[in-house]
């Protein structure tokens, strides 16, 4: 696939390098959900040298205004030193407030805009790169949909690759029952940036943990260049199974339950152990792992479906 215009940078590769998924299916636990997405991505290369296999993006797409913007935007984000903290010391609480304020989402509202897909290439595009003077590590979760919502996810990769991140995992994290990608990048003088991607399978089946194993405060991730940050980036419409309901109602219900949860621990226990001064990453597993999978949104779920 080549653009209907002539200039094509990185965005517009790595879009139009992406083809309709055919592997069928939905996942009911993460090893399934796992061996789905392997299939997806192996089935890629075949799909590419297919010239009736289904183009994610359309041939009249002019990509030329988004990639001159992009590239002007990684210029310089290269040519500027990492962006330094203004405060010198924050704690425990103050850290997870600020990582709440700027918890992001690039999921757009269904309205049926044609350029859409664009707009939200572009947002995802913007946060990866602007991102990197500031944060060490950087949560994308996306939710397991249908082929679109896959390309999307395939999008991403293709575009980590392009701007020179190499990929260090990918499998099932056992810790919190999500399958993970984790790309890595160094930095000339802030070392590496790593953006994690969690693929989840099903709204409903999404713990406290799963939201908040981002969102802990860490010592070590509290001031720029190396902050930690999260954001949801892509989500179907609605919910697996009847009756129809809508996926943001679900994920803003447990996005807020679970946010409020971890101030009151941050300001309980302190700091999230990271290896480091604050203890072995180990006490985790004694202290915020079995207080995060204590919360339950029934209640809530039930009370907003009423």
């Amino acid at each position: 696939l080549m653009p209907a215009y002539g200039y094509f940078g990185p965005v517009g590769r790595a879009a139009a390098s992406v083809r309709v998924p055919t592997v069928k299916g939905t996942a009911t636990n993460p090893q399934e959900l796992f061996k789905v997405w392997q299939a997806i991505l192996d089935e890629q290369p075949l799909l590419q040298s297919q010239r009736d296999a289904v183009h994610w993006v359309r041939h009249d797409l002019d990509y030329s205004e988004i990639d001159f913007g992009m590239d002007a935007v990684i210029a310089q984000v290269r040519s500027q030193p990492p962006r330094e903290d203004s405060r010198t010391d924050v704690g425990p609480v103050e850290c997870m407030k600020f990582s709440k304020a700027h918890l992001g989402t690039c999921v757009l509202a269904t309205v049926h805009c044609p350029g859409w897909l664009m707009n939200w290439q572009q947002s995802v595009a913007y946060l990866i790169i602007t991102s990197e003077r500031s944060c060490r590590d950087l949560y994308l979760h996306t939710l397991k949909g249908g082929p679109m919502c896959d390309c999307e996810v395939l999008f991403i990769l293709n575009l980590l690759q392009e701007l020179g991140f190499n990929q260090e995992y990918f499998s099932v994290d056992v810790n919190i029952n999500v399958v993970t990608w984790i790309w890595m990048k160094q930095r000339p003088s802030s070392g590496p940036y790593l953006v994690v991607i969690r693929s989840h399978f099903n709204a409903d089946a999404i713990t406290a943990l799963q939201v908040g194993w981002g969102m802990m405060p860490q010592r070590s991730l509290s001031l720029s260049p190396n902050l930690l940050r999260a954001a949801v980036i892509s989500a179907p419409v609605t919910m697996l199974g009847d009756p129809p309901r809508r996926v943001d109602e679900v994920l803003n219900i447990k996005l807020k339950i679970t946010l409020q949860h971890i101030e009151k621990l941050a300001d309980e226990f302190g700091w999230a152990p990271d290896g480091g001064d604050d203890g072995p990453f180990e006490l985790i597993k004694t202290k915020w792992i079995p207080r995060l999978d204590a919360i339950t949104f029934d209640a809530d779920l039930n009370d907003n479906a009423s």
